[in-house]
C-alpha cells in the first residue's frame, strides 16, 4: 500500500522537473528573441521576470495537482529558490555575450558609415589631384587641342607635336596656358568632387551614381569655361598672355564673352563626367562586391581596392569616356576658337551653332580629303584625347582616393 503513493509522487516529481526544464528553454528562447529584435532586457528586468515566471510556474503546478499540495508546492518553491540565482546569472551571461557581439558588429560597420570627409577636405583632395594630373598631361592636351583646330585638322599625333615644337617656341610651347588651366580646372574639380560625393551620399544606389555625376558635370562646366577659353587661345597663340586674353574678351564681348562655348562644353563635359565618375564608381562597386569580397573573407579585414587596381579601372574608364565624347569635344573646341564665325548662328540658339559646326567639319573634311573622311572628321584628335585622358584619369582619380584615405587615417589617428 505504501509503494503506490510513493510511485505516484515520483511520477509527479518527474513531470514537475520536466516542466521546469521546458520553462527554462522557453525563457532562454524568449531572451534570444528579444535581443534579436534589438529590444534587450536589462539584468534586473530579466531577474524579475524570471522570478515571476517561476512563481507562476510553481503556482500552476499547485493548481494542476491539488493532491499532495504541500509536497509538490514545497518542493517546487524550494527548487525554484535554489535554481533561480544560477538561472538568472546564465541569462545575464547570454545577454552580455550577445550584446558584446552586437557591439563588435557595430564597431566594424561604424567606420564605413563615417568614412566621409568634410566638404573642404574633399575640395582640397579634388583640387590637388586634378591639378597634378593637368600639369603632368599638359603636353598631350596641347597636341589634342591643336589637332582639333582648323590649322591642325587631319594631322596625327607626331605631326602635330612636331609642328608645335617648331612653330610655338620648342618645349615651352607645349605648356602654353598651363598655369591658367591648372588653377581653373583645379577649382572646377574641387566643386565637381564635392557635389558628386554629397549627392552620392544622399542617394545610395549604383544607378544614381550616373545622375549624381551629371549634376557634378554641370557644376564643373560653370567653373571651367572661362579658364578653358583662355587656355585654348593661349595654346593656339591667339593671345600672348592670360591678362591680354581677359582684357580682349571683356572689351569685345563683356562678361558673357568668358562663357563662349558654354553649351558646347556642357554637351561634352556632362556626358564625359557621367561616364567617367559614374562608370568608375560602378566598376569599383562591382569589382569590390564580386572579387574583393573573397579577399576580405580570407584576410579578415575590410575590402579595399589596391592602388594598382584603381589605376587600371581609372585608365580604362578614361579611355572609354574620352573616345566616346571626342566629337563633342571637337565641336566645343572649334566654337571656342572660332567664336566670331559661329556668333551669328549662336544668336539663333546654341543648338543651331553646334549643328552648323558639325556640318562645317564634315563638309570641309570632304573637300580637303576627296570625300573620304566624312563623319570620321568628328573624331579628329580622338587618339590624342584617349592618350591624354587614359593616363590623366589613371593619375588623378587614384590620387584623389589616396588623398582621401590619408586624410581619414590622419583623422582617426588624432581621435
Amino acid at each position: 500500500m505504501m509503494s503506490r503513493p510513493t510511485l505516484a509522487s515520483s511520477r509527479r516529481r518527474i513531470i514537475l522537473s520536466s516542466f521546469c526544464i521546458t520553462s527554462r528553454l522557453i525563457k532562454t528562447i524568449s531572451v534570444l528573441f528579444l535581443v534579436a529584435i534589438h529590444k534587450p532586457t536589462t539584468a534586473s528586468e530579466t531577474s524579475a521576470s524570471g522570478h515571476s515566471f517561476s512563481e507562476k510556474s510553481a503556482n500552476s503546478c499547485c493548481i494542476d495537482h491539488p493532491i499532495h499540495v504541500w509536497t509538490s508546492c514545497g518542493t517546487s518553491k524550494q527548487h525554484q529558490e535554489e535554481q533561480q540565482p544560477s538561472f538568472s546569472s546564465s541569462s545575464v551571461r547570454i545577454i552580455q555575450s550577445l550584446r558584446a557581439g552586437e557591439q563588435r558588429a557595430r564597431q566594424q560597420t561604424q567606420p564605413a558609415q563615417e568614412e566621409r570627409l568634410s566638404n573642404f577636405a574633399l575640395a582640397t583632395a579634388g583640387a590637388t589631384a586634378t591639378m597634378v594630373g593637368d600639369a603632368i598631361m599638359q603636353p598631350m592636351d596641347c597636341i589634342k587641342t591643336f589637332q582639333m583646330s582648323e590649322q591642325g585638322s587631319g594631322m596625327n599625333i607626331w605631326s602635330a607635336a612636331k609642328y608645335i615644337f617648331q612653330n610655338y617656341g620648342g618645349l615651352p610651347g607645349f605648356y602654353s596656358g598651363s598655369l591658367v588651366y591648372c588653377l581653373s580646372d583645379g577649382f572646377a574639380g574641387s566643386l565637381k568632387f564635392v557635389t558628386f560625393e554629397a549627392l552620392k551620399q544622399k542617394f545610395m544606389s549604383s544607378s544614381s551614381s550616373f545622375l549624381c555625376a551629371a549634376v557634378a558635370g554641370l557644376v564643373y562646366v560653370a567653373a571651367i569655361v572661362p579658364g578653358e577659353l583662355i587656355k585654348q587661345k593661349l595654346q593656339m597663340n591667339q593671345i600672348a598672355s592670360a591678362s591680354e586674353g581677359i582684357l580682349q574678351i571683356y572689351s569685345t564681348s563683356g562678361i558673357l564673352g568668358f562663357f563662349t562655348g558654354f553649351t558646347g562644353v556642357c554637351l561634352r563635359a556632362v556626358p564625359y563626367t557621367m561616364i567617367e565618375l559614374g562608370l568608375y564608381d560602378w566598376i569599383k562597386k562591382w569589382y569590390t562586391a564580386i572579387i574583393i569580397a573573397k579577399r576580405k573573407a580570407q584576410e579578415n579585414n575590410r575590402a579595399q581596392l589596391t592602388p594598382k587596381e584603381l589605376i587600371v579601372i581609372a585608365s580604362m574608364v578614361g579611355g572609354i569616356a574620352g573616345y566616346l565624347t571626342t566629337p563633342l569635344d571637337n565641336i566645343k573646341t572649334k566654337i571656342m576658337l572660332n567664336s566670331s564665325k559661329y556668333s551669328s548662328t549662336s544668336n539663333n540658339g546654341p543648338i543651331v551653332a553646334i549643328i552648323a559646326c558639325a556640318r562645317d567639319m564634315i563638309e570641309s573634311s570632304n573637300a580637303n580629303h576627296g570625300g573620304r573622311r566624312g563623319v570620321r572628321s568628328l573624331f579628329d584628335g580622338g587618339v590624342a584625347r584617349v592618350a591624354w585622358l587614359m593616363p590623366f584619369t589613371a593619375i588623378y582619380l587614384p590620387l584623389y582616393e589616396s588623398i582621401q584615405r590619408y586624410m581619414l587615417k590622419a583623422r582617426s589617428s588624432v581621435h
